[in-house]
């Protein structure tokens, strides 16, 4: 695993642990897979074709930025005082 992959997790733990709900964090994990997914595609096609790569590296890089937003944003949800 690369260390993209390995943040995105990380804010998803966080995301989980400052108790955001499943219909966030769901969704960014679906698309972490799907980038990994495409990124192993592929590389392990033959004749090299970075189709599948370049989209998988997108993905998971949306996956990483998404999930920082996300957490940033439900962090400063959290610290609004409800009346």
């Amino acid at each position: 695993m690369n260390t993209v992959a390995i943040r995105s997790i990380v804010f998803f733990i966080c995301l989980v642990l400052n108790g955001a709900p499943v219909v966030f964090v769901a969704p960014l994990g679906i698309l972490l897979v799907l980038g990994r997914y495409f990124h192993a595609k592929g590389i392990n096609e033959l004749p090299p074709e970075f189709t599948n790569r370049v989209r998988g590296m997108k993905l998971t890089f949306a996956a990483l930025g998404l999930a920082a937003m996300t957490n940033a944003a439900w962090v400063v949800y959290l610290l609004i005082p409800s009346a």
